[in-house]
């Protein structure tokens, strides 16, 4: 079960980067382009040093490790993109459900591409995970027209992220997982940093003011160790698990956003999305279990 252990890492580091971008992107403005460019590249440095304690100084990469490890940081790249303008147009807690097709994606791929076995009782899981999550961003009729630009956002997150499980497991299946984490994380910053400096150069001074402060320069390196820590966990529990688990399990990350946005951003709760919350819970267990 180790990949059970290993993905539950993963989703508490995850939900809290979702509660600490939501800090940096809603409460300081900061541009969703510039933000991930200096997040990631931290993230990166994180990475580096973890595969370091692992494995030690990588005297060599194979080529497969290179080659899947460039593709899916070029999709997550894409998907994350749309993440955080998404988190720059609305709220966390309405458009995060909309990221949750990925698991429809994510278990199709599992049986068309990786030969795992399907199960009738993922219909129902997936049925009460997507209920929970639509419950989610039902919330007394407060919807703002405005936001829905930021549910498209997240949508499309969801759909591109779908398919960056494929070079994720073929990657974990040739080579060591942390290896692949770094690669795939040096990508996602080259082209945050890429696209910001070419793009959004004017930005970073707006970003700089702020991690002067002690208490946001902590907090993004905070934030940061919880990304590399999420994802060198999420590849190791890919390599040991199989995707119709570990994926599913990923899938409770509305509900642990939501209950650390009470708790930090102080976003009051719902008795629908209690309900949604139990929804969520049971749908992801039926898959996993």
């Amino acid at each position: 079960m180790d990949w059970l252990y290993l993905g539950l890492i993963s989703l508490g580091a995850f939900s809290t980067i979702n509660i600490l971008d939501r800090k940096f992107l809603g409460e300081l403005k900061i541009h969703p382009v510039v933000f991930p460019a200096i997040a990631t590249s931290l993230g990166t440095v994180f990475t580096f040093l973890f595969t370091l304690i692992l494995v030690g100084v990588p005297h060599e990469l194979p080529r497969e490790v290179l080659y899947f490890g460039v593709i899916s940081g070029i999709i997550d790249f894409a998907s994350a993109s749309f993440f955080y303008y998404s988190l720059s147009k609305a709220p966390l807690s309405k458009v995060i459900a909309l990221d949750r097709i990925k698991i429809v994606t994510s278990l199709a791929i599992a049986v068309l591409f990786f030969h795992e076995q399907f199960y009738w009782i993922w219909v129902p899981g997936i049925f009460l995970i997507a209920l929970g999550n639509i419950l989610f961003i039902q919330k007394r009729g407060e919807w703002n027209k405005k936001w829905e630009r930021g549910a498209l956002y997240m949508f499309l997150a969801g759909l591109i992220g779908g398919f960056a499980i494929i070079p994720e497991k073929m990657g974990v299946e040739v080579g060591l997982p942390v290896l692949i984490a770094l690669i795939s994380s040096f990508t996602r910053s080259t082209g945050y940093v890429g696209s910001a400096l070419i793009f959004h150069r004017q930005h970073f001074s707006h970003f700089w003011k702020h991690l002067k402060q002690f208490k946001w320069g902590s907090t993004l390196l905070f934030r940061s160790f919880c990304s590399a820590s999420g994802w060198t966990a999420f590849y190791y529990a890919l390599d040991f698990g199989l995707i119709s688990k570990v994926t599913p399990l990923l899938q409770l990350r509305p509900v642990t956003s939501v209950i650390l946005a009470i708790i930090f951003l102080s976003e009051r709760e719902t008795k629908l999305r209690i309900f949604g919350t139990i929804l969520i819970t049971l749908g992801a267990l039926l898959i996993i279990f």
